[in-house]
């Protein structure tokens, strides 16, 4: 399976932290899956971004680039979402047919599939 991971599911995974649920933490860390994080989650982390980009690649989740057409469909997207960050997430999972690994209720609204009860 591939997707992708909304900023605080990837913080929560780096940091282990105990709110991820253990089926999530699973799920990214099977070698059969693909886990991916775009640019811009690690954009909007800011802080400590160069220990961020060596936990990500030590933990072979796939870094993925903001793409023109991804820009071009955010103009497409409702305005469910005013945070810029999640709108280029969810247009990356929708031009990419990704699920997203998220606890945020609001993606739900998007046409867009979450992973996470």
């Amino acid at each position: 399976m591939r997707f992708l991971l909304d900023t605080h599911s990837l913080i929560w995974f780096l940091t282990n932290y105990n709110r991820l649920p253990k089926y999530i933490k699973s799920q990214i860390k099977d070698g059969a899956n693909q886990s991916l994080v775009s640019i811009a989650s690690l954009w909007e982390i800011e802080i400590g971004l160069e220990n961020l980009f060596e936990k990500v690649n030590s933990s072979a989740i796939e870094i993925k680039p903001i793409l023109p057409d991804e820009i071009l469909l955010l103009s497409q997207l409702p305005f469910y979402h005013r945070d810029p960050f999640d709108r280029i997430l969810i247009a990356k999972a929708q031009s990419n047919d990704l699920p997203i690994i998220t606890k945020d209720n609001p993606f739900r609204k998007d046409p867009v599939t979450t992973l996470w009860d």
